[in-house]
């Protein structure tokens, strides 16, 4: 770089007065162009049009219409290539508010820049709407695309975490069977033993009321009290005739066979009374036979109910036998599922909020897009100013350039020694001496 502009300043140095010249008609020419005496630039026309194109915001997105990205979307082949005569440099745009953008177009006539900025509004309002509609179809696919992958995961988890959550329930519900089996059959157990107690006293109480019924029942027949005065007479009169005659005596052994027959008959009709006894006994009898056989009733139900309940209990007591125990890093893992299904859950839950503002967004749009309002073309002389005074600017450069490289092909052409470094060069040897020319 240092080389070439030490060239660039010895050809300068050299020749000048040449690129002096160049340089000057370069002015010359670009100060022409630029006020416009050669007419180089024709006249030009600024039209104007308004675009509304909304605000829609996603979290997450890039939106294609947000205000740093209308400019670049106004020049972008969707809008200028499908505005038939426009061109991507002609078009500028100034935002307006939050909501809408202003698109300005130069043309060479007024219809031509009304017509073109018109065209391109309206193509800047449909491509707006058409990739702000895609960029919410994209972003709903990319959040039901994502519910469905945390379903599927959390799906997985469940195939580990639902046969270890019911096996737990199911132990949990064998020992809440446990405890009340134990509690009924302990109940059962104490209601049997009292209903037993409560039988066996009544019992007793019928088994001594007995006795007294019988002797009730027999006094209150007519026949055994009869046959009962004989037997009493007779052995009244066996007792006299023991203490007056010797054994043998005929009439003494006549009246104890008489006395002997006399008792078996008469056991013999009581116990005939006796069987008669349940139709024959008296209310409390009966009373006391009743409440025997309710308590017998009950204490036979509350049995039956305590071999239910400890059957019951021993059958939960052997299926929680059966029943696995998980080991500590079973259990550990489970934990960590369980932690990494309630993270995936939430996401979830988030992910859901997100599809549904977004729905809610996307139905939002109007369906026939922004609305384009066009002003009329004014003069855009301060434009063709500009454009004149670049070109001149323009020529002037190209001229400067050329200058420069006139003075590099001139001393490229130049085989003259003029210095001490190019004789030194050429020779190889140093200079001793230099002599003046004489005048």
């Amino acid at each position: 770089m240092k080389n070439a502009i030490a060239a660039v300043q010895t050809a300068l140095a050299k020749h000048w007065f040449a690129a002096l010249l160049v340089a000057a008609l370069g002015l010359v020419l670009g100060i022409a162009v630029g006020v416009g005496k050669f007419n180089l630039v024709p006249p030009a026309f600024l039209a104007t049009a308004s675009v509304q194109v909304g605000t829609y915001v996603v979290t997450g997105v890039s939106m294609p219409c947000a205000a740093t990205a209308v400019p670049t979307v106004a020049k972008s082949d969707a809008v200028v290539g499908a505005t038939k005569g426009a061109q991507a440099w002609r078009v500028s745009t100034t935002p307006v508010g939050t909501d809408a953008v202003q698109i300005h177009y130069v043309a060479t006539t007024e219809a031509d820049a009304m017509q073109l900025a018109t065209g391109l509004a309206t193509n800047l309002a449909g491509a707006c709407h058409t990739q702000t509609i895609a960029a919410y179809e994209h972003y709903n696919l990319f959040l039901a695309d994502q519910k469905e992958l945390r379903q599927r995961e959390m799906r997985q988890m469940d195939a580990v975490l639902l046969p270890a959550s019911n096996a737990d329930a199911s132990k949990t519900n064998l020992q809440k069977q446990q405890t009340d089996a134990q509690t009924k059959a302990t109940t059962a157990d104490a209601q049997a033993g009292a209903a037993n107690a409560t039988a066996s006293a009544k019992k007793q109480a019928q088994n001594a009321a007995v006795p007294a019924a019988q002797n009730a029942n027999a006094q209150s027949d007519a026949a055994y009290k009869a046959m009962q005065t004989q037997l009493t007479a007779d052995q009244a009169q066996l007792s006299t005739m023991q203490a007056k005659y010797k054994s043998g005596y005929p009439a003494l052994t006549a009246l104890q066979h008489k006395v002997t027959a006399e008792q078996q008959q008469l056991a013999a009709y009581k116990k005939q009374l006796d069987e008669q006894l349940p139709l024959t006994l008296d209310p409390t009898y009966r009373a006391a036979q009743d409440a025997a056989d309710s308590a017998q009733a009950s204490a036979d139900d509350a049995n039956a109910q305590a071999t239910a309940a400890n059957t019951a209990l021993d059958n939960v007591n052997q299926q929680i036998a059966k029943s696995p125990s998980r080991t500590t890093s079973q259990q550990t893992y489970l934990v960590m599922i369980a932690r990494h299904k309630a993270e995936l859950l939430k996401d979830y839950q988030n992910l859901s909020t997100q599809f549904n503002t977004a729905l809610t967004q996307e139905g939002a749009i109007p369906v026939v897009g922004p609305v384009v309002l066009a002003s009329s073309a004014t003069d855009a002389t301060n434009v063709q100013v500009l454009l004149d005074a670049l070109l001149g600017l323009l020529v002037f450069v190209v001229f400067a350039l050329l200058a420069i490289g006139l003075a590099l092909l001139l001393d490229l052409a130049d085989r003259r020694l003029l210095t001490l470094e190019a004789i030194t060069k050429l020779y190889g040897k140093p200079v001793i001496a230099t002599l003046k020319p004489k005048r």
